[in-house]
């Protein structure tokens, strides 16, 4: 049978990040079980799986499959997602007392860094959950200055997500 505009990997990878998003962990967890059961080299849905797993405080595990995401992510655009996802993850490890405050700050701007890198080498990826969610890891490592910064460029670049970097100046 032909493959539905919305049965691919992204299609799912992108459902799993908006229930991500929203703190609907087991749904999240379906959409990127739904992307890898079609693709099982889909390099984003391996680095959700990793975030979730950073949610549970299963350190291990999550940075195993960042690793593996990194390894799997075919060309630019699933790189970038892949490094938005690392950065999650870290915060979330953060968040749940894996990392203090200062390895969230390292170890997310090293992944940020790449980021950039990753942007300037091809333009037209610019995608502003890298600023955004930035942004959140130095808000859980309490850098207010940093993280207003990120929030601030989230809303200069005008490219989405300008609703929730507008939240987040207010918190």
């Amino acid at each position: 049978a032909p493959q539905g505009v919305y049965d691919t990997p992204e299609h799912h990878f992108q459902a799993g990040v908006r229930f991500l998003d929203k703190e609907q962990y087991r749904e999240a967890e379906r959409e990127f079980g739904s992307a890898l059961a079609l693709d099982g080299d889909y390099g984003p849905a391996m680095a959700g799986k990793g975030a979730l797993m950073a949610v549970d405080g299963v350190e291990g595990q999550a940075r195993d499959l960042i690793d593996e995401g990194w390894d799997y992510a075919d060309g630019p655009e699933q790189e970038l997602a892949v490094i938005v996802m690392q950065i999650r993850c870290l915060t979330y490890l953060g968040r749940f007392g894996r990392l203090d405050s200062e390895e969230l700050a390292d170890e997310a701007y090293d992944a940020y860094d790449d980021g950039l890198d990753l942007v300037e080498d091809n333009p037209g990826i610019n995608d502003p959950a890298l600023h955004y969610y930035m942004g959140e890891a130095y808000f859980q490592a309490l850098l207010l200055d940093s993280a207003e910064e990120m929030f601030t460029r989230v809303l200069t670049l005008g490219k989405g997500m300008e609703t929730e970097a507008d939240l987040a100046l207010k918190k």
